[in-house]
């Protein structure tokens, strides 16, 4: 074993490029300790803490969780910046960190669990999350679950055999349908929804490319129609719609993402609440 004081791990750390965030900066694994926080349950199973958002006094009945895939927060104040409203239904907005790597696998094992990766161990779709996750608590306290994602999403993977009610779609366009559908006639009290159109986009040509530009408006169009239909169904619910990590500009062109990168690491949360 090695041993350094944290003072000098800190100058290391910074004399390499690496900002490091104050501890009281948000992550991703906040949202996983906000939603337990929002359910009454304990939530010191989780690496995270609950947001510091006003959050309605009364035991929330529906959670959703949207993962936008590797909308970066650059990405998404670009978007902004070219004239779009991109989420405008979320009362509030904030900037997390991702998890490292900076990866879909990785930081949906985290979201699930609530863990660092150093301890879900989570590194590819094809791993076995072994860790209790938000799925496996909702069972044990009857709550309804649902996913709805690709066929070859990591959500589909690493967490459709633990939803009560899942949908595998080809497209994000299928997504959105079925995601309504589910709200509708099964209102699950946790849904995760995950979208990948950017995630492609960017990979493909950059990730301020028209292309991505384009998707963003289509995800920000399927938000709102999932939202729409949970204004119908649900008198008490809660929206968060969160990136699983950015993406930076390559050299040789396209967009990539896995790196401590800024680009790949801050990731946009908005929030929606409705109540009664």
């Amino acid at each position: 074993m090695y041993v350094i004081h944290v003072k000098q791990l800190m100058e290391a750390i910074k004399s390499l490029g690496i900002e490091v965030l104050e501890e009281s900066k948000p992550t991703i694994l906040d949202v996983t300790a906000t939603v337990s926080y929002l359910f009454r349950w304990p939530t010191d199973w989780t690496h995270g803490k609950p947001l510091p958002i006003p959050f309605p006094s009364k035991e929330c009945q529906h959670v959703i969780i949207i993962i936008v895939d590797a909308l970066g927060v650059n990405m998404l104040n670009y978007a902004v910046s070219q004239g779009m409203e991109v989420f405008s239904k979320a009362q509030y907005e904030m900037t997390l960190c991702t998890v490292y790597p900076s990866k879909t696998p990785v930081v949906v094992a985290s979201l699930a669990t609530g863990l660092l990766p150093e301890k879900h161990g989570v590194r590819t779709k094809e791993a076995v999350i072994k860790h209790q996750t938000l799925l496996d608590i909702c069972r044990k306290y009857g709550i309804k679950t649902a996913t709805a994602a690709r066929v070859t999403s990591s959500v589909t993977a690493l967490l459709s055999e633990k939803a009560d009610v899942k949908a595998v779609c080809l497209d994000d366009r299928e997504i959105c349908l079925k995601a309504k559908n589910i709200i509708k006639k099964e209102q699950p009290g946790l849904f995760i929804i995950h979208f990948l159109d950017i995630d492609n986009a960017g990979h493909k040509n950059s990730p301020f490319s028209q292309q991505v530009l384009e998707a963003i408006k289509r995800i920000d169009d399927y938000v709102n129609d999932i939202l729409n239909m949970a204004d119908e169904m649900f008198d008490n619910y809660i929206t968060f719609i969160l990136a699983d990590h950015g993406m930076h500009s390559k050299p040789e062109g396209g967009g990539g993402h896995g790196t401590l990168l800024k680009e790949d690491m801050l990731v946009p949360l908005k929030i929606y609440i409705k109540t009664n």
